[in-house]
């Protein structure tokens, strides 16, 4: 995924969050997806699927990046997030109440992983939940005229800056 703000831009790897180096943004395919330059971004898709998001602000790119990430990999994220809460045996059943336990028992609360949220650079929040908000938007959208059961997060709370740092945590 390469993100391109106002100002320069930044790439982020494919399966992170994080920023890693400086580049210019990929050649635009006419594949684009998502809330086009009214919400401030626009995602371009190489012939591989591949994102390049160019935004208007910093906020925007990362709602942006958010955004691509859950059109990507929605599923993924609601998996990674139920094992890290410990809540996999709500949906598999009572063959992952071990590792929900193990997980409820030896990985940070809520309240550890909020608390670590809020002693980050504020820089590093505001990006977190405005690639929070892209998520829980994108999911707005793409799931606006169907059933919670259609949903992959049926029954979910919306993704939040604690649950991304809880992922970032676990190494997901």
């Amino acid at each position: 995924m390469r993100l391109a703000a106002a100002g320069g831009a930044v790439a982020l790897a494919v399966a992170g969050i994080v920023p890693s180096a400086l580049g210019a943004p990929a050649a635009a395919s006419p594949r684009a997806a998502g809330p086009q330059s009214a919400s401030g971004f626009v995602i371009h898709r190489s012939a591989f699927g591949v994102p390049t998001i160019t935004a208007s602000s910093q906020a925007k790119m990362w709602f942006g990046a958010g955004w691509a990430q859950a059109q990507d990999r929605m599923v993924q994220l609601e998996l990674t997030r139920r094992a890290v809460e410990g809540t996999l045996s709500e949906i598999f059943g009572p063959g992952e109440l071990n590792q929900d336990e193990t997980v409820r028992t030896f990985f940070y609360t809520p309240a550890e992983l909020t608390a670590q949220f809020r002693a980050l650079p504020a820089a590093t929040r505001t990006a977190i939940t405005d690639f929070s908000d892209g998520i829980n938007a994108y999911e707005a959208s793409a799931y606006a005229s169907t059933t919670s059961e259609e949903s992959p997060r049926r029954n979910s709370a919306d993704w939040c800056s604690r649950r991304s740092s809880g992922v970032a945590y676990a190494g997901a």
